[in-house]
C-alpha cells in the first residue's frame, strides 16, 4: 500500500475512486492545483495502478479497498470517475459513510439510481455535485447571461451537436451492462444539461432515433427533438461517427442569433457569434479549465456553505431525461416527462 510521505493538513480533502485517462488527465490535475484542496486518497482494482497514480499526483494514500477510503477522516469529499453503472452505489456509500460527493456524469444509469443516489445524500445531510463541467465555461457562462438579459429577445429554437469524432466504444463503454447507452451518456448528456442551464428550464417532451436500438449494440449516434417546458424547441446530435465534426450550437431568437462553433465540446476552445439588430460580433474562445473551476467550485461551496451547482437534482433530472430519451428511440414514440 503506497503512502506519500509529504501529508498537508489544511484544505478541503478529496478522495478518488477510479483511476482512468479523465481521473489522470483533467480531474487528478484539478484537484492538485485547487489552493484549498488536497488529494488525500485514491482507489483504483489494482493496486500497482493506484500506487503509480497515487505517486504521480502526490496522494497521501493508494490503495484497493473503497470503504478504507470511506473510512478515513481526512477525506471530506468523494470524487467518483469509475464506469456508468458504479456511480450510484458509490455514492450511496460515501454519503452513508458521511462524506460529500461529486459524481462523473451520469449521476446513474437509470432514474432509479440517480433517485437513490440523490435520496442517499440529501439523508445523509452531505453535498451531491454531477461533472457537468460545460456549465463552466465561460461561453456558456456568456451565452446564459444574454439570454437572461433579452438581448436574443423571445428564444424561438435550437440546434446543437457534440461528437467526439469517429471511433468506436471500447473497453467498458462497450458494455451495456456498465455503460447503460453509449452516445447519449457519453455526449449527450453535455450538450442536455447545458441547453436546460442557458434556458433555466427543464425538458417537457422528447422523440428520439437512434443507429441502433437492438441490445447490445449501443447507439454511436442519437438525434434528439425535445420541447422544453418553456416553450423552446431544440434539436441535439450526439454522435461517434463524424470525422470532422463542427460541435456547434444555434440559438435563434425574436431579435437575433447567437452561434458557436467547437464550444460544445468540453474544455475545448471555438468562436462565438452574436448577431442582433445593432451587428455582429465574434469572440474566441479558449479554455481548458473547466475541470478546475467544478473542483475549485465544489470546494468553495463546502468552505462557504452554499449549495453548489451542478447539484444532485440536475443528475436526477439528467437521468430523467435519458430514459424518455431511450424509450422514445426504442418505441417510435414521443415520451413526455412527468414531474
Amino acid at each position: 500500500m503506497y503512502r506519500h510521505s509529504r501529508r498537508r493538513s489544511t484544505g478541503v480533502g478529496w478522495g478518488l475512486v477510479g483511476l482512468g485517462r479523465a481521473a489522470d488527465t483533467m480531474i487528478g490535475p484539478a484537484i492538485t492545483s485547487d489552493p484549498n484542496g488536497r488529494l488525500v486518497a485514491v482507489v483504483s482494482r489494482d493496486q500497482g495502478r493506484a500506487d503509480a497514480f497515487g505517486a504521480k499526483h502526490g496522494a497521501d494514500w493508494a490503495g484497493t479497498d473503497y470503504e478504507a477510503m470511506l473510512s478515513n477522516p481526512s477525506v471530506d469529499v468523494v470524487m467518483i470517475t469509475t464506469p456508468n453503472a458504479h456511480h450510484a452505489d458509490q455514492v450511496v456509500a460515501a454519503a452513508q459513510a458521511g462524506k460529500h460527493v461529486v459524481s462523473d456524469k451520469p449521476l446513474g444509469i437509470n432514474a432509479a439510481d440517480a433517485r437513490r443516489a440523490l435520496d442517499a445524500c440529501q439523508k445523509g445531510d452531505v453535498q451531491l455535485g454531477v461533472m457537468f463541467e460545460s456549465r463552466l465555461m465561460p461561453c456558456f457562462q456568456e451565452i446564459r447571461r444574454l439570454l437572461v438579459d433579452g438581448e436574443l429577445g423571445e428564444i424561438l429554437l435550437i440546434q446543437a451537436d457534440f461528437s467526439a469524432g469517429k471511433g468506436s466504444h471500447t473497453g467498458w463503454r462497450a458494455d451495456p451492462e456498465l455503460a447503460g447507452l453509449g452516445s447519449v451518456l457519453n455526449l449527450g448528456v453535455h450538450t442536455y444539461d447545458i441547453l436546460c442551464f442557458l434556458l433555466d428550464s427543464d425538458v417537457g417532451d422528447v422523440s428520439a432515433m437512434f443507429d441502433s436500438i437492438v441490445l447490445p449494440e449501443l447507439e454511436m449516434v442519437a438525434m434528439v427533438l425535445m420541447r422544453f417546458a418553456n416553450g423552446t424547441l431544440a434539436f441535439v446530435n450526439s454522435n461517434e461517427v463524424t470525422p470532422m465534426p463542427v460541435n456547434g450550437l444555434i440559438i435563434h431568437g425574436s431579435d437575433g442569433r447567437i452561434e458557436g462553433r467547437g464550444l460544445t465540446s468540453p474544455g475545448r476552445g471555438g468562436d462565438l457569434s452574436v448577431v442582433t439588430r445593432h451587428g455582429e460580433r465574434i469572440v474566441h474562445y479558449t479554455d481548458d479549465d473547466c475541470w478546475g473551476r467544478t473542483i475549485r467550485g465544489f470546494t468553495n461551496a463546502l468552505i462557504d456553505g452554499h449549495p453548489f451547482s451542478p447539484s444532485g437534482l440536475d443528475g436526477l433530472r439528467s437521468a430523467e431525461l435519458t430514459d424518455a430519451i431511450a424509450a422514445s428511440a426504442r418505441t417510435g414514440a414521443t415520451v413526455s416527462l412527468s414531474r
